[in-house]
């Protein structure tokens, strides 16, 4: 079932970070600021979120691969 997962996030990794690469281009437009500065706390926010989302995929993916390597050394031994 690990194992699933890990092949799931490793689909989900990119996806995520083409996500936030998408949230902090907009954030970052000058566009942004001077002509729709109230769309900036809802851009701030989903930047954040896109970052804490990828981050937390990062987090699961290094603890799967350390089950994983763990494992494998088992069975060398």
């Amino acid at each position: 079932m690990e194992e699933r997962e890990l092949a799931q996030l490793e689909k989900s990794i990119p996806e995520a970070e083409a996500l936030v690469a998408e949230r902090e281009k907009e954030f970052s437009d000058p566009q942004l600021f001077s002509s729709r500065p109230k769309d900036v706390p809802k851009v701030q926010v989903a930047l954040q979120e896109a970052r804490s989302a990828l981050e937390a995929l990062y987090e699961r993916w290094e603890e799967l691969e350390e089950k994983k390597e763990k494992l494998l050394q088992n069975k060398k031994s």
